[in-house]
């Protein structure tokens, strides 16, 4: 069997683990401020004896380093009353080494901080324009300061040439 995530070039991996279910169950994952975590599907669901049920979850790192994630799961009963008991099973928790990423961290640095790379780059550009402009408008000036000066006419230079 072909080892698909290889492919991809992604680390995708899962974990499988035996326990006990019941007829309703919950389950949440949480990732501490470690991991960003998307759910598709709901937290709580049936679990049918006669087809499979999946709780589906992206979980995305956003800290490098060793980190905790964390699963809770939570068989759901009804114990002969209108009443719902609850029973959770303990806390899973396993720690994950996350390597540093260094072009995922360049990404997430640049969507989260578009604004000051956005100003950082405009003001520079702004000032060299405003630098152009400046220069543009000194030589306008000379050139017009030039102008107004008096140039002698040829009946000029003819008059001071015979004196």
């Amino acid at each position: 069997m072909e080892d698909i995530a290889a492919k991809l070039g992604t680390s995708t991996k899962s974990d499988i683990h035996v326990l006990r279910v019941g007829p309703l169950m919950k389950v949440n994952i949480f990732g501490w401020g470690a991991f960003e975590t998307k759910e598709y599907s709901p937290e709580d669901q049936v679990v049918s004896q006669e087809e499979f049920t999946e709780w589906a979850t992206d979980v995305t790192p956003i800290k490098s380093g060793q980190q905790a994630l964390s699963l809770r799961i939570i068989l759901r009963l009804h114990l002969n009353s209108p009443d719902e008991e609850h029973f959770a099973y303990p806390l899973y928790e396993k720690d994950i080494d996350v390597d540093w990423n260094l072009t995922e961290t360049i990404k997430t640095f640049t969507q989260k901080n578009w604004q000051w790379i956005g100003t950082g780059m405009l003001i520079p550009f702004i000032g060299g324009i405003a630098a152009v402009l400046w220069k543009w408008r000194e030589k306008k000036k000379e050139k017009q300061e030039e102008s107004r000066i008096e140039k002698p006419t040829d009946e000029d230079i003819k008059r001071i040439e015979s004196h």
